[in-house]
């Protein structure tokens, strides 16, 4: 957590504060710009309204595993991670929390990818 705060400020910071701030900052990085948060709302968190409900929902959907398939087998991986940082936070993450099938568009990522950094 260290490395995430001024180093000016030592350790002379609130260690809940910052987790805090590094949920807010998760939530906003969601693959599916659907499931990212509105600025209004990630205000709103940061004044410490509803975080913790947003972050509960959010990672009780993340929580379920997400399938991916690869061209070269017929068999599904699922992929989830789970880390504790220092603090007791639960980093539970699914890749994208979206499925993808073998039906799914090969190039779909890739094109989505190039479609979120063209200009707006």
């Amino acid at each position: 957590m260290e490395e995430l705060v001024d180093k000016e400020l030592g350790s002379n910071f609130c260690r809940i504060e910052v987790g805090e701030m590094l949920q807010v900052a998760l939530l906003c990085t969601q693959f599916l710009p659907a499931h990212c948060l509105k600025m209004s709302k990630v205000v709103w968190m940061l004044k410490g309204d509803g975080l913790a409900e947003k972050w509960a929902t959010t990672h009780s959907h993340c929580n379920s595993t997400m399938s991916l398939s690869h061209p070269s087998n017929n068999n599904k991986s699922t992929t989830s991670t789970s880390k504790h940082d220092e603090s007791g936070l639960n980093r539970s993450s699914s890749m994208f929390g979206t499925t993808m099938d073998e039906d799914d568009d090969e190039h779909f990522l890739d094109s989505y990818a190039m479609e979120l950094s063209s200009p707006r």
